[in-house]
């Protein structure tokens, strides 16, 4: 599976995705508020983008 880092090099001509960032953004507002468990599925895509979470864990996590 390619990084985003790989796409966004390949795919975009080096212009970042500009969802990484607004999830990184979003669930740093969840944090702070200590709104984590309320909100999972921001949460989880944040876990996708920033800390390698398997994508496919994202079915588990809102059901």
């Amino acid at each position: 599976m390619a990084s985003f880092e790989q796409l966004e090099k390949e795919l975009l001509n080096g212009q970042k995705l500009q969802g990484t960032l607004t999830a990184k953004e979003i669930y740093s507002v969840l944090q702070r508020k200590g709104l984590e468990k309320e909100f999972p599925l921001f949460t989880t895509v944040y876990k996708i983008v920033s800390e390698g979470l398997d994508p496919r864990k994202i079915v588990e996590d809102i059901v």
